[in-house]
């Protein structure tokens, strides 16, 4: 029946017997050696660095570094001590191998017990009865060999046991010696039943070796004289638990440097970004958060020259010097703004029928689409203004009908509607509440009926967007507004 313990929980006897044994690589015992081999170790050596690599990698050199730090710092941390982690099991399993704890990586054979040793951790199995051992090799399909499966018989072949080797010539070694035994504590192995358990698998493993007995005792070479007839727990091994400290402080600590690392870290990274765009939205963001702080002043120098080409378009274009002054100072307060909001309002006053907050809505979307598609959807940003506050700008106005006299001949009606001109004021603040506004009284030239908002607004807007850009930037179905229609008389 098989057990477990570690190596150092194992009796004295069993331990300074496994270590010789160990020691001499199996020459001169009683039994049958073979290596196994721990390539974990090396995979720990190799990988590790490669993890560690990688994460800082991924984490570093990718966008990822864009985002929040804190959270950054979770995915490297698993990364790393990952990575930390395997280097140190290899490190460990190097300078363990000739400690106290550490039995290796091995099965050894004797007459009595089959030993089988990962690292720290022993697997024993009796086989004092064995009856008979199978060897069955495992290839893979071009034929190549990949594992040998030793099978055991114990007692009266009810009990089995199974072993895996690696090596086809050791694992027939290892059946040729116990079926050696098996025949020799049989009864036609005669008085060899008798011989001590050490004497007797030493004979055996010879045999294995030159397919005889040995005539002498130079022949034999027994070197260990003695076996443990039954090894046992005799020990207590002591909790591992500084190990798991350990693990945790590090893992702690390294989440907290990075978390700290990251910031200097995005903030070079996100400097470089804006620094080959050279565009405001990032730029922006880079100053809006607060924790970067190494390229403040440059980035400052960055934003402002993008306001240099739209200023010097409106200051040459703009038709009304008034409000080309307020469209400036706009402009150039937005040079240093956090955000590029402007709040814009446009309202109809005393409408003449229900539609006045829809031809204000019309008119206020083609300003706000000229100016911003003039200046860059980059640069400036119209909202709504909150209701009650004043609006950077503003534009309030009212449809005041064209005077004309109703004749017997062309009565006012469908076919000769009332046509209205937009009459208001403009207003731009530059810095609301902090500078006086500039403003302007606008009338529009031409008169439109009220069943025709879109050239209406469309009319009005270009007599604003003339002032404040000097350009005509809305349009209906792509080309300008017909001329109105003539009332029929």
């Amino acid at each position: 029946m098989a057990w477990q313990a570690k190596y150092e929980e194992l009796d004295d006897d069993t331990r300074a017997y496994l270590a010789d044994v160990r020691g001499r690589k199996g020459e001169g015992t009683p039994g049958v050696f073979a290596r196994r081999l721990n390539p974990w170790p090396l995979i720990g050596a190799i990988g590790g660095p490669l993890v560690i690599l990688a994460t800082m990698g991924v984490t570093w050199g990718t966008s990822l570094i864009y985002g929040d730090p804190v959270r950054l710092a979770l995915l490297q941390t698993a990364g790393l001590v990952l990575g930390g982690w395997m280097i140190w099991a290899a490190v460990r399993s190097w300078l363990a191998v000739r400690g106290p704890k550490w039995a290796g990586f091995w099965v050894y054979c004797d007459p009595l017990n089959v030993y089988e040793a990962k690292g720290e951790q022993l697997t024993i199995n009796s086989v004092a009865d064995v009856g008979e051992v199978k060897a069955y090799h495992a290839r893979y399909p071009n034929g190549m060999y990949r594992a040998s499966l030793l099978h055991f018989k114990l007692g009266t072949g009810k009990k089995e046991y199974y072993l895996i080797v690696r090596g086809e010539q050791k694992a027939d070694d290892i059946a040729k010696y116990y079926n050696y035994l098996a025949w020799a504590r049989g009864p036609e192995g005669g008085g060899r039943a008798h011989t001590e358990p050490a004497r007797l698998g030493r004979i055996a493993a010879y045999v294995v070796d030159h397919e005889y007995e040995p005539q002498t005792e130079e022949q034999l070479g027994l070197e260990i004289a003695e076996i443990p007839k039954a090894p046992m727990k005799a020990n207590v091994a002591p909790p591992v638990i500084l190990p798991y400290l350990v693990l945790a402080l590090a893992t702690v600590t390294c989440f907290l440097g990075m978390a700290r690392a990251n910031v200097p870290a995005r903030d070079e990274s996100l400097f470089r970004l804006i620094r080959e765009t050279r565009r405001a939205p990032q730029i922006r963001a880079y100053l809006f958060d607060p924790r970067n702080t190494l390229h403040r002043d440059d980035a400052e120098k960055m934003l402002a020259p993008l306001y240099d080409q739209p200023t010097g378009e409106v200051r040459q274009a703009a038709k009304d010097p008034v409000v080309m002054a307020g469209m400036l100072a706009l402009l150039d307060d937005l040079r240093t703004a956090d955000v590029p909001v402007v709040s814009i309002r446009v309202r109809e006053d005393a409408p003449p029928d229900e539609f006045g907050s829809s031809r204000a809505v019309n008119l206020r979307d083609r300003l706000a689409s000229g100016i911003a598609g003039y200046v860059g959807p980059e640069l400036l940003v119209f909202v709504d203004a909150p209701e009650g506050l004043p609006a950077h700008v503003e534009f309030t106005y009212k449809l005041v009908p064209e005077a004309k006299e109703a004749t017997a001949k062309s009565p006012i009606s469908k076919d000769n509607p009332t046509l209205y001109h937009v009459v208001g004021t403009l207003v731009i603040r530059p810095q609301v509440g902090k500078s006086d506004p500039t403003q302007k009284a606008y009338t529009a030239s031409t008169a439109f009926a009220t069943s025709v908002p879109d050239f209406m607004m469309l009319h009005a807007s270009n007599m604003l967007l003339r002032d404040l850009i000097g350009v005509e930037r809305a349009t209906v179905g792509g080309g300008p507004a017909p001329p109105p229609a003539e009332p029929k008389k």
